[in-house]
């Protein structure tokens, strides 16, 4: 089982899944082989779709649309990514471009600025990790009350 949050676009286990997916399903958020072992997600919704339809070991790879820390890679400079020319994420501007050089340099600046959005957009994960972890490996007794007060105590140290 893993967990991946924020991986970037050019690690090789998820370039081959992301390349491999579903037909229609789009980069930003993929499908794998129906997702019946890995998955991909953005929100608590994402992760609790289908539990029943996931099997054992799970990979989840949480990732925003808009988190430049995903989407940064090399090829940039060139090529214009599938997330620029499918239909958009639901956080990313209808309005940004793909220019040759231009995007690389701004998703490379997007990079410090990632974590300065609100939480659920760019590089800010922590209101989706409590259920993002007991989705892919559940302690034992795990139950909504102790999720609900782990999310609490994350929540109460992500908005200082």
């Amino acid at each position: 089982m893993a967990l991946y949050s924020w991986a970037r676009r050019s690690t090789t286990l998820k370039k081959n899944i992301t390349s491999a997916r579903d037909q229609g399903s789009p980069e930003w958020q993929p499908i794998y082989q129906n997702g019946k072992s890995v998955r991909f997600a953005a929100t608590n919704e994402d992760i609790e779709k289908n539990q029943n339809n996931w099997s054992f070991p799970r990979i989840l790879y949480m990732q925003h649309a808009s988190d430049p820390v995903v989407w940064f890679n090399f090829d940039l400079i060139l090529s214009k990514p599938d997330w620029l020319k499918e239909p958009r994420g639901p956080d990313v501007s209808k309005n940004m471009h793909w220019y040759p050089f231009i995007t690389f340099l701004q998703v490379t600046v997007d990079q410090f600025f990632g974590v300065t959005v609100p939480n659920g957009h760019g590089h800010n994960y922590p209101n989706t990790i409590v259920d993002a972890w007991g989705a892919v490996t559940p302690p034992e007794n795990w139950n909504t009350a102790k999720a609900t007060q782990l999310q609490n105590i994350i929540n109460s140290y992500s908005n200082e």
